[in-house]
């Protein structure tokens, strides 16, 4: 006897392994696209990370750099102000340079020595006077050149004159007057 099947079953078989390749195929995909989803979303994340962090980074820069500039000026201030605080001492300095030159100048004269004028030009003093002994114009000169408020003192001239009768010894000397800074 023949047995007749009527039943598609190779066909069914077809269908059913068909289906389940689709079936497989579809969920292959779908994992596909969830996995790349996934990393899309960690991919993203990580970007905002990274630039919150870079951000944050910037600002922290921006704060350091208004840091630094302000440091920049108080180092340039102080500077500035450590000028001016020297100029001020050697103001002062030159304030009483002449006080201290004149009081030196008067410590130093011997007796019978007399100024008939001073002038001053820049640091250079020039004086000139009259004296009644030679020895006394000479102890004059070694005296300002022992002074620490004169430097280069020179006898210019010094000669023998008449003055209101009396016999007299005429001087010009000149010298560099170095005002000693304050300890």
């Amino acid at each position: 006897m023949i047995k007749i099947n009527l039943l598609p079953t190779k066909k069914i078989r077809k269908h059913l392994g068909l289906k389940q390749e689709l079936l497989l195929s579809g969920l292959l995909l779908l994992l596909v696209v969830i996995c790349l989803a996934l990393l899309w979303n960690m991919q993203n994340n990580n970007i905002e990370r990274l630039t919150l962090q870079k951000n944050q980074h910037q600002q922290e820069l921006d704060k350091l750099k208004k840091i630094v500039a302000e440091v920049e000026q108080f180092k340039k201030d102080k500077e500035l102000y450590e000028q001016k605080i020297n100029i001020i001492k050697d103001l002062e300095a030159q304030q009483s340079g002449p006080v201290h030159v004149l009081d030196e100048l008067s410590l130093n004269v011997p007796d019978k020595l007399w100024f008939r004028s001073l002038s001053m030009k820049g640091d250079v003093l020039t004086l000139s006077g009259s004296a009644f002994a030679n020895i006394s114009i000479v102890d004059f000169v070694n005296n300002l050149k022992r002074s620490p408020y004169f430097q280069d003192v020179q006898l210019r001239e010094s000669k023998r004159t008449k003055q209101d009768k009396a016999s007299v010894y005429a001087y010009t000397l000149s010298a560099r007057i170095s005002i000693p800074k304050k300890k």
